[in-house]
């Protein structure tokens, strides 16, 4: 049972990202456009929230997106933190400070994951993403916002 967080701020903004595996047109003809000069293929920032289909196209492929953030401060001891997703469209396979968190699939429910033991007072958030255009996925990636969600739990 999901319970509504004490305090929540939106990982909006540019993240940073990088092409691991592709990306890849959804027909030979269109892999001809995608060369080692394309913009798609270079390490950048992208704005969040933001559907795939609307910042890179109709391409498929393995993306690694990284958002750094600061530990909150001032947490009561009854308080821990998570990092919740709606939204996502495609496979991720979401990571803390290098720890891995778990996996999401084409999900449009909110799912968190309690990371308050990896915690640093710099923080490093990835979502390793595989896209497929063959699973008529729509509108793909992290289309709502990814968030910092702070729960209260009973002692």
């Amino acid at each position: 049972m999901r319970t509504e967080p004490k305090h929540k701020m939106n990982l909006k903004g540019p993240w940073v990202y990088e092409w691991l595996d592709g990306p890849r047109g959804p027909g030979p003809a269109d892999d001809d456009d995608l060369t080692m000069d394309s913009p798609l293929l270079k390490d950048s920032r992208v704005r969040m929230p933001s559907s795939l289909k609307e910042t890179f196209g109709k391409v498929s492929g393995r993306i690694l997106f990284r958002r750094r953030f600061q530990r909150p401060t001032n947490l009561d001891d009854n308080e821990r933190v998570h990092i919740a997703f709606t939204g996502l469209g495609g496979r991720a396979e979401i990571a803390v400070n290098g720890k891995t968190l778990g996996s999401v699939a084409n999900n449009s429910e909110t799912v968190s994951f309690d990371m308050t033991p990896l915690l640093e007072v710099s923080n490093e958030l990835t979502v390793e993403l595989t896209m497929s255009w063959g699973d008529d996925l729509s509108p793909g990636g992290l289309f709502e916002p990814v968030a910092i969600e702070i729960h209260e739990v009973n002692s």
